[in-house]
This record gives structure tokens, C-alpha cells and sequence, in this order.
């Protein structure tokens, strides 16, 4: 039951880094503590337990390829917890940085940006003017579609760098959006 009760955790975990990026662990301690209580992964004891994990900085200080035990080691160190929760909790966290996921994630870097580089975007563009004809006003509409490519300088792009720091999993959809 507890196994697979990590596998669960480990699962959710996953897919919260898949959605929103490898740093969201980090920089959202709080909301993965919510997303794993209100998705029923985790029981509040683990959930509270990795939320002191994440927030003390053990992670950033430990290389996430560290054997369990020494993972335990650190975090009943760092984190003052007892020896079943540390255990618990670095089997966790050595599931979730296997040398599998971390392939995984190292060949999804940037990949929206770098599938939105390759697209051709269909802009259709609607004119309308009013123009004077001498002897009354007459309207006037024109319409044209226009191919946009996008160029590698829109990685220059400030707000979308920001965007990407923040997430490198970022979706060619969700850059589109930004455009």
C-alpha cells in the first residue's frame, strides 16, 4: 500500500513539473502542497513533510542523484524529521530525479520555443476606410493574409526569456498566446 502510495505521489509530482516547468517544486512549494492534498495523492503527514522539504533548500544543496540513504541522511539532518519520514520522503524524491525523468525533462527543454521556431503562422488582416468620392462617401474594405515566420531574435523577447526561466516546458501553443 505505501508503495504505491509513492508511486502516486511520485506520478502527481511528475505531471506538476511536466505541466509547469522543473523549477515549480522550488519556486511553488506552497501550491504543490495544495495540488498533491486536493488531488488526493498524498495524506497531509507526506504532503507537510515535503512542503518543509522544499522550502528548507535541500533539494537546491543536494545533488538529486544521491543515493536514498544519504538523502535521508540529509534531510534528517537539514529538516529535523524522524528516520521513517526521511526514508519515505527520499525514495520520493529518488524516484521523482531517476536518471530517466531527468533525460526526459534535459530533451523537453525548450522544446515549445523551439516548435514555435518552425511554425507558420496565418494572420488575416481586415482593412476598411471611408473615402471622400467627390460627391459622397463611399466605403471601402480590403482584406489580406499574411505568413508570419517567427525568427530566433524572439528569444531576445524580455517578457517571453522571463516566461521561459520560469517554465522551460513552456508549449508552442502558450507562446503563440503571448503573440
Amino acid at each position: 500500500m505505501i508503495e504505491s502510495n509513492i508511486e502516486y505521489i511520485v506520478d502527481a509530482l511528475e505531471e506538476f513539473i511536466n505541466q509547469n516547468g522543473p523549477k515549480f517544486l522550488t519556486d511553488e512549494p506552497y501550491r504543490v502542497y495544495t495540488k498533491l492534498i486536493e488531488s488526493g495523492a498524498a495524506d497531509r503527514k507526506t504532503a507537510a513533510a515535503l512542503l518543509h522539504v522544499l522550502v528548507s533548500g535541500v533539494l537546491e544543496t543536494t545533488d538529486s542523484g544521491y543515493d536514498t540513504e544519504i538523502l535521508s541522511e540529509s534531510i534528517q539532518r537539514e529538516c529535523i524529521l524522524n528516520k521513517r519520514m526521511a526514508d519515505r520522503l527520499a525514495v520520493i524524491i529518488s524516484a521523482l530525479y531517476s536518471g530517466d525523468h531527468r533525460k526526459e525533462w534535459k530533451d523537453k527543454d525548450q522544446e515549445g520555443l523551439w516548435q514555435f521556431l518552425q511554425e507558420e503562422f496565418i494572420y488575416t488582416w481586415k482593412g476598411f476606410s471611408v473615402w471622400d468620392a467627390g460627391s459622397g462617401m463611399v466605403d471601402c474594405h480590403y482584406e489580406a493574409e499574411i505568413i508570419l515566420n517567427p525568427t530566433e531574435a524572439i528569444s531576445e523577447d524580455k517578457e517571453l526569456s522571463k516566461r521561459l526561466k520560469k517554465n522551460l516546458f513552456m508549449t508552442k501553443d502558450a507562446i503563440y498566446q503571448q503573440y
